[in-house]
């Protein structure tokens, strides 16, 4: 797969099918590091105050969804939080740069000037990213589970 060309746009309801798709293939994949569940995917499109038309962008590559960007508004404290999610095969392929584009594109047209990107300790090649692009690390949370 050489030089792919995504089309990057937003959220439409009849991509439902597909980003729970993308979100079990690749977990199924064992990449589970820098993404969330299925689950989790699903019980966030369902989320009152979420304008998902505009603020969940899809990358297409010849018809199939291939990754998204979620920009999550918290704007009574002044920040935006983005959640990513690219299939391993579309990885370090000028993808995640674009994802994060449009997370910064929509912080910039919601008028925030924080944003705040949660990635796991062992995402190593997510946050030497970030950092290129001008990120830095803030703080370090704990993941905490019931059992």
């Amino acid at each position: 797969m050489s030089n792919p060309t995504y089309i990057i746009r937003n959220y439409q309801t009849q991509d439902f099918d597909k980003l729970v798709q993308l979100a079990v293939e690749v977990q199924d994949l064992g990449q589970t590091w820098c993404l969330i569940s299925p689950l989790d995917l699903i019980e966030s499109v369902g989320q009152p105050n979420n304008s998902f038309k505009n603020n969940l962008f899809v990358a297409e590559n010849a018809g199939e969804i291939v990754g998204y960007a979620d920009v999550r508004p918290e704007l009574n404290i002044g920040r935006v939080v983005p959640n990513f999610l690219i299939h391993p095969k579309h990885r370090r392929r000028g993808l995640p740069v674009k994802l994060i584009d449009c997370a910064i594109g929509r912080t910039r047209e919601l008028g925030v000037k924080i944003v705040h990107v949660n990635i796991l300790q062992e995402c190593v090649t997510g946050k030497r990213l970030l950092n290129k692009m001008g990120f830095r690390f803030v703080r370090r949370f704990l993941e905490l589970r019931l059992v």
